[in-house]
């Protein structure tokens, strides 16, 4: 049997994530939502997963959201600095950039260029 995640009621969806984030022990949020919430047994584990998918996908939009404000911030840095000639403000805010966005990382992860070997 599959339920649509339309077919959960808004408001106990929205109380199911407080629970959730108040209880953390996943049979108290159970226990909760059958007695208190009126959601039967067999349907439970899907309003709880839905619950637990909708808080996931707010952290993850929260995260996302503040790397990006960040970025845009040191972007403006880094420009501001330049136009007045500021180096090591550009290259301060330049290196943060490189640090937020992992390019050192990825710079890590790639294999190296083969050396071409000195004449002998």
């Amino acid at each position: 049997m599959q339920n649509e995640p339309a077919l959960i009621d808004p408001a106990v969806l929205d109380t199911v994530v407080l629970l959730i984030c108040s209880l953390r022990d996943r049979r108290a949020v159970a226990a909760a939502v059958i007695e208190k919430l009126g959601v039967s047994p067999s349907e439970v584990h899907v309003v709880i997963a839905e619950a637990f998918e909708k808080v996931r996908q707010a952290a993850k939009w929260s995260a996302d959201e503040t790397l990006g404000q960040a970025v845009l911030r040191l972007t403006d840095i880094y420009e501001r600095s330049l136009r007045v000639s500021d180096l090591k403000s550009a290259l301060s805010a330049q290196k943060e950039l490189n640090r937020l966005q992992n390019t050192y990382a990825a710079a890590r992860r790639r294999p190296a260029a083969p050396m071409m070997e000195a004449s002998k």
